[in-house]
């Protein structure tokens, strides 16, 4: 079959009405000359109408760069002199000035952050692969950036490396510039730690659990007397720090309040079934892991500096590491509550305990003073700190149960 040019039929006296002008247009769409004629025609508007648009936002762009980035450039030393005044937009406030310098020690309420601030504490001599790790998990999860505590320093041994790690945490919140009294501290090991929960339900978590504790504070130790100055009647204790929970105390403190004087996990007795409590996988936890923290920067600081000062005590017996000495600071704090309880108990719960160890049944109250401590008068054994027994926070990866841990694979749906 041959084709048929259009052109060929095109009509050739300038005289043609235009119905026959159309006739023509028509023909010539038709045929594959004609098409391939439009669609240059058409690229060629579509072409030059993006050059204008381009030259148009070239020339935009330009104008505005020229206002907007001429003070942010750095400045020439050899410029001419009026080029070098500095734009209002970077001239500090005379407030601003007399902050920074100290001048003014009351900020003005305008100028107050109404929420407290979010830190991220890592003690860490040097990096490598779980360092890495931990700081990028942080990093995904909107965790703020981390202070490194340490870092690059040398240490003849791991005492000095413990007391080293105590003394840059309480240095860090000893900055009072910096770190509010009720600024929230986050404090993790900087090599074993993976961040698994966002950021904002890290806070919520915290706050649940330290609602709740609070809550059980008030049901076992009840409130305080009635005061002749007036003062409100309030909880006799309460919890503002969470430390991680761990099934097993340290060899070296068996017998001490860091071991027998801590509580008894609010975990179910029947958790693991009839061999909960039965061995060290299968136990509830309940002692303290100094590796993660979280609290208000106040509480934190004089746990910290109570753990420097029990390291420096010649009666201590505790390993001068972080781990034994915040184990000891929290033992002690619950022998301290659990001795005060004892003398405040009514006559009925007095007699019953007393039955109890007659008829020799175990009282756990009983076990928790039976260590060699006594308490100081005027020593402040206080320090608002319990446990994440459920795991809500910090979920230790070792001393596990068959099952207790779930690896979840993503495939991105």
């Amino acid at each position: 079959m041959i084709s048929r040019d259009p052109f060929d039929s095109m009509p050739s006296s300038p005289g043609n009405s235009p119905q026959n002008l159309g006739n023509a247009l028509l023909q010539i769409a038709r045929g594959r000359r004609g098409r391939t004629l439009i669609v240059s025609a058409v690229f060629a508007v579509v072409l030059l109408g993006l050059l204008l648009q381009s030259s148009s936002e070239s020339l935009s762009y330009k104008s505005i760069t020229n206002y907007h980035l001429s003070s942010w450039r750095t400045k020439d030393p050899d410029a001419p002199e009026e080029t070098k005044e500095e734009s209002p937009l970077l001239t500090p406030s005379n407030i601003t000035l007399e902050i920074e310098s100290g001048n003014i020690t009351n900020v003005p309420s305008h100028l107050k952050k109404g929420t407290p601030n979010f830190h991220l504490l890592m003690p860490a001599t040097h990096e490598n692969q779980d360092f890495c790790n931990t700081v990028l998990s942080a990093m995904l999860l909107n965790y703020p950036p981390p202070t490194i505590l340490n870092f690059e320093s040398k240490f003849d041994t791991i005492v000095d490396i413990e007391m080293a790690k105590l003394q840059a945490i309480h240095n860090y919140l000893q900055d009072r510039k910096h770190v509010k009294e009720n600024d929230i501290v986050l404090i993790v090991d900087g090599y074993d730690v993976w961040f698994q929960l966002p950021s904002d339900v890290m806070i919520k978590q915290y706050q649940n659990i330290i609602i709740d504790a609070s809550e059980r504070l008030r049901e076992r130790y009840g409130l305080t007397r009635p005061s002749s100055t007036g003062e409100p009647v309030r909880p006799l204790y309460n919890q503002t720090v969470v430390w991680g929970a761990e099934k097993v105390c340290s060899p070296e403190q068996q017998g001490e309040p860091a071991c027998a004087s801590v509580p008894e996990s609010i975990l179910p007795r029947t958790i693991y079934g009839k061999e909960t409590d039965q061995s060290a996988n299968f136990t509830r936890a309940k002692y303290l892991n100094a590796g993660t923290v979280i609290g208000p920067a106040g509480d934190l600081r004089a746990i910290f500096k109570a753990a420097i000062v029990k390291a420096h005590d010649p009666t201590n017996l505790s390993e001068r590491t972080a781990q034994s000495l915040l184990s000891a600071v929290f033992g002690e704090q619950e022998f301290a509550r659990e001795a005060v309880r004892e003398k405040t108990l009514s006559a009925g719960s007095a007699w019953r305990n007393w039955l109890a160890n007659k008829l020799g049944r175990p009282n756990a109250n009983a076990e928790r003073l039976s260590v060699n401590m006594t308490l100081v008068p005027g020593h402040n054994y206080e320090f608002s700190m319990g446990l994440d027994y459920t795991h809500s926070l910090f979920q230790p990866l070792t001393t596990t149960a068959p099952s207790e841990l779930a690896l979840l694979p993503h495939d991105n749906s």
